[in-house]
């Protein structure tokens, strides 16, 4: 009697402890009323779910949000904070929140993989910052339903929609229609009082991260093995962003930053965004096939955009730069010719159709028909004036697409890329003299991420810091493979 007793009384607690699962719908969260999530339960959200302007949603570090592939009413799951609600999760390190799939037991690997992509549809914020779109600069997004729900941009440059930081969404990507994908995070509106640091998207079916106007600055990202670009911007983004990690497997994603200004007509009137220190790994140039509509782009600049880019890391695209270049005033080619775009200091490395500065054949510069300059000279010009350099020597200790405990992104110990960056004048940046994401010592996305969950990423330096033609796909060097600058 006793022993049963001792085993009812077991069970309790064990069922008590462990928590319970609560199912999210849109009538569950409210505007104007507090909310917190806690990490001794794990959540399940069913279909649209919007937090109304108000509403506060606080996320304890270490919970796990799971959402149904198939929901009760929509046709997909999305977590959407609208214009005047605020999200607060904030994990850590050793507690990162989790955006996952339905199924995804992560205690296991071999259950939802690591290229499982689009299983729901991922988290939309949206805020009161100024839009380059919409009538008044105001825009809803396509797709998404509840149009007094469905709006973003405003004038407030400082809008704060809360805080992410150490959190992993994974296996998203999901589309609101069949025709409408969306990416695992869409920062719309989004304004600088909010604060966005070491956040992850990976496997998305769609794009990594996008962001839809506003001011947002965001440090420490990393968008991984995901179908589409890993970034995204336009309609007017005119915020900061350092220390981004975009990297894809073989044969899969396409541009690593797909960035646009707000399309408009009036040449004065174009954003200036600042990144800095990025490091954009493409798929890789093995098998490369030119017919296919993947890996196509390191960095396409587009729509009248201005800014700085600099000090970043571009390598493994079939080309590795693009500048809108038609016959207007507005024009992005525009923007390089009168200095208001810079695209200075960095390294680009490794493209599969073109070696060589410039636009022609054998160029890294991706050239449409109707572009006006089809040698691409101004481009020439401020590529070799502004202290960009083409090389076989990346100086990264592993690059390696496989699931085997190989990609490593620091830097070489001995690799100019650690001692040739100029910081930004700017207090939102980290003064630091290292190209890319990493320097040689501190891998800041090893507790949290997807990317380590699903072994990707490794502390050896392989070949001894040359890039090794992995052949055989073991992430070893082995006697028949031959070393050359990094590691493949």
């Amino acid at each position: 009697m006793n022993k049963l007793l001792y085993l009812l009384t077991l069970s309790f607690y064990s069922c008590f402890l462990s928590g319970q699962e609560i199912v999210i719908t849109d009538s569950d969260l409210q505007g104007d009323t507090t909310y917190n999530w806690t990490k001794d339960n794990t959540y399940l959200l069913d279909g649209v779910v919007f937090l109304e302007a108000g509403g506060v949603l606080n996320i304890e570090a270490g919970t796990v949000i799971r959402s149904q592939r198939f929901p009760t009413e929509d046709d997909v799951t999305v977590l959407v904070i609208t214009r005047g609600a605020q999200i607060n999760a904030i994990g850590t390190v050793e507690a990162p929140i989790i955006f996952t799939a339905e199924d995804d037991d992560l205690d296991r690997t071999n259950d939802v993989r690591h290229t499982d992509r689009g299983l729901w549809g991922g988290i939309i914020i949206m805020g009161r910052a100024p839009i380059i779109a919409g009538p008044d600069n105001i825009a809803s997004l396509p797709g998404l339903e509840n149009p007094e729900l469905n709006r973003y941009g405003g004038s407030n440059l400082q809008d704060s929609s809360g805080q992410l930081s150490y959190v992993s969404i994974r296996h998203c990507g999901a589309g609101l229609t069949q025709n409408l994908p969306i990416s695992g995070l869409t920062l719309a509106g989004v304004g600088s009082g909010t604060n966005l640091h070491h956040i992850e998207v990976i496997a998305s079916g769609d794009g990594g991260i996008e962001i839809l106007g506003g001011t947002a600055e965001l440090k420490y990202l990393v968008a991984a093995i995901n179908s589409d670009n890993a970034f995204e911007f336009r309609q007017g983004w005119s915020g900061k962003g350092q220390f981004w990690f975009g990297f894809q497997r073989k044969k899969s994603g396409d541009i690593g930053g797909a960035f646009a200004g707000g399309n408009t007509m009036a040449s004065d009137l174009y954003p200036s965004p600042i990144i800095s220190n990025a490091t954009f790994l493409g798929s890789g140039c093995e098998n490369n096939d030119p017919e296919e509509r993947h890996n196509t782009i390191g960095l396409q600049f587009r729509g009248n955009l201005g800014g700085l880019f600099t000090n970043n890391i571009v390598s493994g695209y079939k080309k590795a730069l693009e500048v809108e270049d038609f016959d207007n005033p507005s024009g992005t080619s525009r923007r390089i010719q009168d200095g208001t775009l810079s695209i200075s200091n960095n390294i680009w490395s490794d493209f599969c159709e073109g070696n060589e500065i410039g636009g022609g054949p054998n160029g890294i510069f991706s050239i449409k028909d109707n572009f006006e300059d089809q040698e691409a000279a101004y481009l020439v010009e401020a590529f070799n004036t502004q202290g960009n350099s083409l090389t076989d020597e990346i100086g990264l200790r592993s690059i390696c697409r496989n699931s085997q405990f190989c990609l490593n992104p620091l830097l070489n110990s001995g690799s100019p890329a650690l001692f040739f960056g100029v910081p930004v004048d700017d207090p939102f940046f980290e003064p630091v003299t290292h190209l890319g994401a990493f320097n040689d010592q501190d891998n800041w996305m090893l507790g949290w991420t997807g990317l380590e969950t699903y072994k990707y990423l490794g502390s050896k330096q392989q070949g001894g810091g040359k890039v090794v033609v992995d052949q055989n796909a073991n992430c070893e060097v082995d006697s028949l493979e031959s070393g050359f600058d990094g590691f493949i």
